[in-house]
């Protein structure tokens, strides 16, 4: 294991501390929330470390989305960005080429058919890869109803010719998928204005709707230009990153995550944004739902790697959803909306949700 487990004895410590306790029950029970808050940030961080793609404010969040994508079951993320940000292309293509049967590059720039396409992706679901849909809004018509269908029923449509006779079968397909789009005219306008950026996103909102997770990016500021420039990059640690990736996807195979039901607040969060509809990019769904148990239970398995000396009991009897991973997974979705909301705007309305 490459993760950091020191601070698991002091989970053991405050967990017996408070143990026939009843009245320290909440104290210790934050203090344990906050620790392991600590450690599943730590292991964002350290695989956000192991890209060797600088990491700004903006692109941090997708290397971190990038790890959800491997330990969820079902989670589709559209990310918006301008060219030559590190965010979509350079990206993909660097984890395409470290683990090429894990992970699957389409683009929409390219001569793509429907047929090629449908191909590539029941080869994903076969390995339970993740597919990368570089450059998305370029796609043909006929390439984009199949991703729909992908998103939307977990299906391709397979259509043979017996003679005289036409043959119609769907094949169910289970993979993560991570499109990427341009902003019209390539660069947001007016970033951070919210009207002005739905005008600008260039994806069929019937389509925009089946994605779990939208995500803007924005281009660099000048500060950012100027770290970027001076980097003289790093040499990376092949066979560790690679370690870290399988890791996540074993954890993804191995541990069944138990969800008993959706806590209260979960609820009152989903109804809180859906009032506040008009300050988001993109419309409130029961997709989102999904998004945030799917968050959830992502979370839950890699809280498994934070105790080793339990993951084998974890595998054999999976690991329930608990509120400490409901409420990091809130705390992930609320750093997609303030990765383009004004700040005055989600203090308002969503900074204590």
């Amino acid at each position: 294991m490459f993760f950091p487990f020191n601070k698991l004895k002091t989970i053991d410590s405050v967990t017996s501390l408070h143990h026939g306790h009843q009245g320290l029950t909440n104290t210790f029970t934050i203090i344990i929330i906050i620790i392991i808050f600590m450690d599943l940030k730590t292991i964002l961080d350290g695989f956000s470390e192991s890209i060797p793609i600088k990491t700004t404010k903006n692109i941090k969040i997708i290397k971190d989305v990038l790890v959800y994508l491997l330990v969820c079951d079902r989670l589709n993320v559209f990310v918006i960005a301008p060219p030559s940000v590190g965010a979509k292309s350079s990206m993909s293509r660097f984890f395409v080429d470290i683990i090429p049967d894990r992970f699957f590059l389409i683009s929409g720039t390219g001569s793509i058919t429907k047929a090629g396409v449908r191909d590539r992706i029941v080869e994903v679901g076969r390995r339970k890869g993740l597919l990368f849909f570089d450059e998305v809004h370029n796609a043909p018509p006929d390439v984009k109803k199949l991703l729909y269908d992908l998103l939307q029923f977990h299906r391709v449509q397979i259509i043979k010719k017996m003679g005289f006779r036409t043959i119609t079968s769907d094949i169910q397909v289970y993979c993560n998928i991570l499109a990427t789009a341009n902003p019209i005219d390539s660069y947001w306008t007016m970033y951070g204005d919210i009207n002005k950026m739905k005008e600008q996103i260039p994806l069929d909102q019937v389509i925009m709707r089946r994605f779990h997770l939208v995500i803007p990016v924005d281009d660099y500021n000048l500060k950012e230009f100027g770290e970027i420039c001076s980097d003289m990059g790093k040499n990376i640690n092949k066979e560790e990153l690679i370690n870290k990736i399988e890791t996540f996807i074993k954890a993804s195979k191995e541990i069944e995550v138990i969800q008993k039901e959706i806590p209260k607040y979960v609820v009152d969060y989903l109804m809180k944004l859906k009032e506040n509809n008009d300050y988001l990019l993109f419309p409130v769904t029961p997709e989102l739902k999904v998004a945030i148990t799917e968050l959830a239970k992502g979370t839950a398995r890699l809280s498994t790697l934070l105790n080793p000396k339990k993951y084998k009991e974890y595998v054999e009897k999976g690991i329930v959803i608990k509120d400490e991973h409901w409420k990091f997974a809130i705390e992930f979705f609320n750093r997609t909306l303030k990765q383009y909301m004004p700040e005055n705007i989600f203090n308002k309305y969503f900074k204590n949700l």
